[in-house]
Parts: C-alpha cells; sequence; structure tokens
C-alpha cells in the first residue's frame, strides 16, 4: 500500500513523514501503527522491518550519501534489514546480489 499526502508546501508533508518513519522521534509517538503494530517506540529500522518506507522529496538532501552508487547506499541504508541478502557469513559483501538489487530498483523507478 501506498500513502501520499498532497497540500501546500510548508503545510508539514515532511514533518509528518518525518514523524511516522521514525526518522524525527516524538514524544507522543506511542500512536504510530504500522500494520497493526505498535511503532511508536520503535527505531527506523523496527520500523522497515515492519515494511514502512520513507521517500523523501529531496532525496538529496535526505539520501544516506549522494556522491556514492546507488548499490552503496544501498547496503548502507539497507544493512540492517536486508543484511543477510548483502554480507555473507563471512563479512565479505555480495557484490552480484547487491547489483542485482540496484538493477532491479534502476528499472522499477526509472533510475
Amino acid at each position: 500500500e501506498v500513502i501520499g499526502i498532497a497540500g501546500v508546501a510548508g503545510n508539514g508533508q515532511g514533518e509528518f513523514f518525518e514523524s511516522v518513519s521514525g526518522e524525527v522521534p516524538q514524544q507522543d509517538a506511542s500512536s504510530v501503527r504500522i500494520r497493526g503494530k505498535d511503532a511508536g517506540g520503535l527505531t527506523i529500522t523496527g520500523r522497515r522491518l515492519l515494511g514502512a518506507a520513507f521517500v523523501p522529496e529531496e532525496r538529496l538532501g535526505h539520501g544516506a550519501a549522494p556522491r556514492m552508487k546507488l548499490s552503496e547506499n544501498l547496503l548502507l541504508s539497507r544493512h540492517a534489514t536486508d543484511g543477510k541478502a548483502f554480507v555473507g557469513s563471512g563479512g565479505m559483501v555480495k557484490s552480484g546480489a547487491i547489483q542485482a538489487a540496484s538493477q532491479r530498483i534502476i528499472e522499477a523507478m526509472d533510475v
């Protein structure tokens, strides 16, 4: 499911998503529910594990590392949630798996 918020710029859409994603912790975060589960006390990683994702309006301002390749950003941003898919038991990076995932993103998102 994809949920979007529309409104006049500057009316809090970005702040809303930062709160829901966990990027900016809120005092009363217990009201955040993801797939029916209380996510208020969870970190960004915990919320991602429940299936939440946040696509910022300004990717360079919120990107993991704007000067790095997509594959490198993928490894950085998904290590906690998809680590086993990208890193082997000996700690070696599975470059083929990262490249394949990057290619799927490029094709799906028309990057």
